[in-house]
């Protein structure tokens, strides 16, 4: 399970479609299609740092889960990447699916979400696309031989770094990481274990070999109808070669996130302070306030501490004022009109009064050469690499990041 409220619990309606049109083709009786469905929160969504905010994370997929029609779920504790759990996280763990159930009447109704326009279409999207990838896995010889061949894998990798590039963009928000983030939180007790164990790449086990594509199929349904048990054809379709595929190794959304805060933390153990970045406010305050709130919001994630003094229309009080906050780089947050008189002088300022770099909050537009020229580094804003411009911020620190999580 994951964070998406809505696909999560079309995924698991679609599932339980997806299965009775297997077991259809497999020649099974109607009345025994059905399947038991154990949902567990993932990994995936987890993190290490702000891990309160996982206990939220977990709800919700719990009650995905639930109204998607599991039978059964288990809840992670929240401070799992931290290490072995704490009676805390435990005892939440436990009690997450009884309190939805025995308060929120989760149980009370069969198929809450049936009827829903965009459930059901969401679910009848999932159900079709589901089934065109078991046919080709059929297709390539069985799901041992699409290991072996490696599309799979390469699948599954392409996904992933579809996600992670939008998770890198700040397109998809991990509260408490990307944004909204909160530097001093108070960490929950854990075990006395290792933090961050690492995680041992997946491959293929042995006892899995090759079914033989769609002619299994047929094969299966011959059986059932002869009255062969489903061990026995379960069996038929599992005999063959060992599949030997790449390995594919677990993924967790928070990893690049959290590998750059790492990265702060040791540099400001090091500096003895946060190093600071300056909000090189333009204009009036109702001109300035939403790009400055939203490049304060970045610029945390990233680990920075944040210094705002106010709004400024001169470029040597500007400078002053910097120099007095002891930021090491600043970030310009304005109104275009604004950016237009002001920024370039400001950008020049900063840079001659020692900022490292000087970021601007928003697109340059036509202005870009004139900005660069004048001393602005990067340009941050909805659509930008936010992750890639906060590792550059911290490069022009001279910080670096010793390795990829």
């Amino acid at each position: 399970m994951s964070g998406d409220l809505f696909m999560e619990l079309a995924k698991l309606r679609a599932l339980r479609l997806t299965w009775a049109k297997v077991l259809a083709a497999c020649g099974v009786p109607s009345e025994a299609r059905g399947v038991f469905v154990h949902a567990w929160t993932t990994r995936t969504s987890r993190t290490a740092r702000d891990p309160w905010v996982n206990m939220l994370r977990a709800t919700s997929e719990c009650f995905a889960a639930a109204v998607g029609g599991a039978d059964a779920v288990s809840v992670t504790p929240f401070d799992r990447e931290l290490g072995r759990s704490g009676a805390l996280a435990r005892r939440v763990a436990a009690n997450t699916q009884s309190v939805l159930e025995l308060e929120g009447h989760l149980a009370r109704v069969g198929d809450p979400a049936g009827g829903s326009f965009y459930v059901e279409h969401v679910t009848d999207l999932l159900a079709r696309s589901a089934w065109t990838l078991f046919q080709r896995i059929e297709a390539s010889g069985g799901l041992a031989a699409a290991l072996a061949d490696g599309w799979l894998a390469a699948e599954i990798a392409a996904n992933a770094t579809s996600r992670g590039q939008a998770i890198a963009r700040r397109e998809e928000v991990l509260v408490g990481v990307s944004d909204f983030a909160a530097l001093d939180v108070r960490a929950p007790d854990v075990a006395d274990v290792p933090a961050h164990v690492p995680t041992q790449a997946y491959a293929p086990p042995p006892e899995l070999h090759h079914a033989r594509g769609a002619a299994q199929l047929d094969l299966a349904a011959e059986s059932a109808a002869s009255g062969v048990s489903l061990d026995a054809i379960a069996a038929s379709m599992l005999r063959g070669d060992v599949a030997q595929g790449s390995p594919m190794t677990p993924w967790r959304a928070a990893a690049g996130w959290e590998a750059l805060r790492d990265l702060a933390d040791d540099a400001t153990a090091r500096a003895g302070a946060r190093p600071a970045v300056f909000s090189a406010n333009v204009g009036a305050l109702r001109r300035y306030t939403g790009r400055a709130q939203f490049a304060a919001r970045l610029f945390t994630a990233g680990g920075f501490a944040i210094a705002d003094v106010g709004g400024f229309d001169d470029a040597a009080a500007l400078a002053q004022a910097f120099a007095a906050s002891g930021a090491r780089g600043a970030v310009l947050c304005g109104h275009d009109d604004d950016y237009a008189a002001h920024a370039e002088a400001f950008a020049q300022a900063l840079r001659d009064a020692g900022a490292a770099f000087v970021a601007l909050a928003g697109r340059p537009g036509e202005s870009a050469d004139a900005l660069r020229a004048a001393g602005v580094s990067r340009f941050v804003h909805m659509k930008c690499e936010a992750l890639d411009a906060l590792r550059d911020s911290w490069s022009d620190l001279g910080e670096e990041e010793v390795g990829d999580e």
